[in-house]
């Protein structure tokens, strides 16, 4: 996007509620991810997922500068590349993709088999990174 001005924010929470309908019409109201109920019975597990709840916000941060970072290197590149990282971007990913599949596509099958506990930690390790 480039900046959150209210106009490209307004466009965004419309293709946003536009979007969630037309999901809705078409793949009716149960929800996206099924999964077991999961109830937090003993008060022991309350640390260990206070440590998850900060190392999901320092992968975030770390995420968001290094995307900040790497589009602040792309705009120093010379004018006559623009035509070429989209061509690098692509071929990257699909080099990604062809080792390690799970990266492409939206990924709802791959966040049901990780709520239900059938991904190894390993491979969410490496779908992090």
């Amino acid at each position: 996007m480039g900046d959150l001005h209210a106009p490209v924010m307004g466009a965004v929470v419309l293709a946003s509620a536009t979007s969630w309908m037309v999901l809705r019409v078409l793949l009716g109201n149960s929800p996206l991810f099924q999964g077991s109920e999961y109830q937090l019975s003993i008060l022991r597990s309350l640390p260990c997922m206070r440590c998850l709840g900060v190392a999901g916000g320092v992968v975030s941060a770390v995420f968001t500068k290094l995307l900040l970072g790497m589009r602040a290197r792309f705009m120093r590149f010379p004018q006559k590349t623009v035509w070429f990282q989209p061509l690098a971007g692509g071929l990257l990913v699909g080099l990604i993709g062809w080792f390690v599949p799970q990266v492409l596509g939206v990924g709802y099958g791959y966040v049901g088999d990780a709520l239900n506990g059938n991904m190894a930690f390993k491979m969410m390790l490496l779908l992090v990174f």
